[in-house]
């Protein structure tokens, strides 16, 4: 199976890819990894706000070429037409890939890991059972780096980088491999349930942040309909839709 683990930085929230970072790979030829990334030039000006974040400016863009031509485009665009194979990515569901989608026209025909949502997943099951998770609310690349050992991990895992830098391309795909790896070793989890994790919604028997944080939706139902009411109004995701599930019961 080809693999691809692949990250964007963006001229604003709403798109304009000025950088495209990936790493391929084969399970069936492990040690031929090869990982690639190019800044591109973007139509849309990068706003000082993302310049803030990835440190790459207007000027750095302006003689690149377009992305459609950088020859790791065209073969993650290979890869991912074919459904044996499989693209991994930290919020890539949500962001990346509706990146590519709306702006390249891209279709992603292979199966799709993105890690935040498989730690989303492992995050809302032991919520529900306890009340309290060791995973943060609020789950970010950088800090599962650390938070699952995986910045202890680059040598065994043979990249060989002077320095993890966020938001810098390569520094993000080697960042999202290598937790993944460490939530799979962590965990006992196959890439088969990653993949399912990645895929299906979460449903939550708990309110999972508010000021019911912690306690069961249905017996939020029962004592405070007004605040379920403006939840189901005003919130949208899989903790709407878990409200919209328990209230369905009668």
């Amino acid at each position: 199976m080809k693999y691809v683990v692949y990250d964007l930085e963006t001229a604003s929230l709403e798109g304009g890819i000025c950088e495209f970072s990936v790493l391929f790979g084969d399970t069936k030829e492990p040690n031929k990894r090869h990982l690639e990334s190019s800044l591109v030039y973007s139509p849309i000006p990068i706003s000082y706000e993302a310049m803030g974040v990835h440190f790459i400016t207007n000027e750095d863009i302006q003689d690149k070429e377009d992305l459609n031509t950088i020859e790791e485009y065209i073969e993650f665009k290979s890869i991912v037409q074919n459904p044996k194979n499989l693209v991994i990515g930290f919020n890539i569901i949500d962001f990346d890939n509706k990146i590519l989608e709306n702006e390249q026209d891209i279709k992603f025909k292979c199966r799709i890991l993105d890690v935040q949502k498989v730690v989303e997943h492992l995050r809302s099951k032991e919520f529900d059972e306890t009340g309290e998770s060791h995973w943060p609310d609020n789950i970010k690349l950088t800090t599962l780096w650390f938070m699952t050992g995986a910045y202890k991990k680059l040598e065994e895992h043979n990249f060989y980088i002077d320095k993890i830098i966020p938001h810098e391309g390569k520094s993000d795909v080697i960042m999202t491999y290598i937790v993944m790896k460490q939530i799979q070793k962590g965990y006992n989890i196959s890439i088969k349930e990653m993949i399912e994790f990645s895929n299906k919604p979460i449903i939550m028997k708990r309110f999972p942040v508010g000021k019911y944080k912690g306690q069961l939706i249905k017996d939020v139902i029962k004592k405070d309909k007004k605040y379920i009411n403006w939840c189901v109004k005003e919130m949208e995701g899989d903790l709407t839709e878990s409200i919209k599930l328990e209230l369905n019961k009668g």
